[in-house]
């Protein structure tokens, strides 16, 4: 096995989290688009900007950088948990796209799982639960790439069947 490959993890249809003790059991569809070190943003001080909380999905806009959805970025007091957060590969450097602060009004985060970046749209889509009773159903909001605004691009029901085979289970000893 490679350096830094995932081993296998503490019980079954498991695989450890390469340097750490956790493992992760993965059921249903996984989408894995890249692999990028956060914890070296966190740990050794590369970088400035505001730090992660709960990473759930990453994509990109253009080269020589990612944009990771973070599911629980706090946006202020009294505000909804959520945002995307572009990240400079070269440098570390985070900063924040779009979360329910910025820009101000529009549609809101709430519990969303996964996001995808639309080339001819310059577009961010973020799939939505609907765990919340704030979001009952199921949501996609469509992020613009230049002006940050979010509104609803499309709703749906049965979101949380959907949404739990999306999520890893992370399993600390």
């Amino acid at each position: 096995m490679a350096q830094g490959a995932p081993g296998a993890g503490s019980f079954p249809n498991s695989f450890l989290v390469p340097g750490t003790q956790t493992s992760f059991k993965i059921g249903g569809y996984v989408k894995l688009d890249y692999t990028y070190d956060f914890g070296a943003q966190q740990t050794n001080g590369t970088g400035t900007g505001v730090p992660f909380v709960s990473p759930v999905s990453i994509t990109s806009d253009r080269p020589g950088s990612i944009v990771v959805l973070d599911s629980e970025q706090p946006a202020g007091p009294g505000l909804g948990l959520g945002g995307l957060v572009r990240v400079d590969l070269a440098t570390g450097d985070r900063s924040v796209i779009s979360n329910n602060a910025l820009p101000t009004g529009g549609q809101q985060f709430d519990t969303p799982i996964d996001v995808q970046y639309d080339a001819c749209e310059n577009a961010f889509y973020v799939l939505q639960t609907g765990f919340t009773p704030a979001a009952p159903d199921g949501r996609v909001l469509k992020v613009d790439g230049v002006t940050r605004v979010r509104t609803l691009f499309a709703s749906y029901l049965g979101a949380e069947n959907y949404a739990l085979l999306l999520r890893p289970i992370v399993v600390v000893p």
